[in-house]
């Protein structure tokens, strides 16, 4: 449960950021924010879907699960977030942003 606590509260000031975008692009804040409620509670359904289903799984299972869902987030990461933070914000910040991933490679 405290899984699933986490999961949603820390995911609602990233939906507010989406949110933006897709109403920029002209669609309603309605749809905007209907499509990130059904994003949410997909997420929410998968983690509690994950939790149950595999919670007795081996942990090459667990640990291969993982590591897909780690490239998933560095593939975004190095996609679209070091890139705006080369451009917008300074190029400290995304050499900060891309160290910190070294070292949590690093310390794991």
């Amino acid at each position: 449960m405290a899984l699933l606590v986490g999961v949603l509260v820390g995911n609602v000031i990233e939906a507010y950021g989406a949110v933006q975008p897709i109403i920029a692009s002209g669609y309603s804040r309605r749809f905007a924010v209907g499509l990130i409620t059904a994003i949410a509670i997909s997420l929410a359904g998968a983690t509690v879907l994950g939790a149950t289903l595999l919670s007795d799984a081996s942990s090459n299972l667990v640990g291969g699960a993982q590591a897909v869902a780690a490239g998933a987030v560095l593939a975004v990461v190095s996609i679209s977030i070091i890139p705006y933070a080369f451009k917008t914000v300074s190029r400290v910040v995304a050499v900060a942003v891309a160290a910190g991933f070294v070292r949590g490679y690093l310390l794991s």
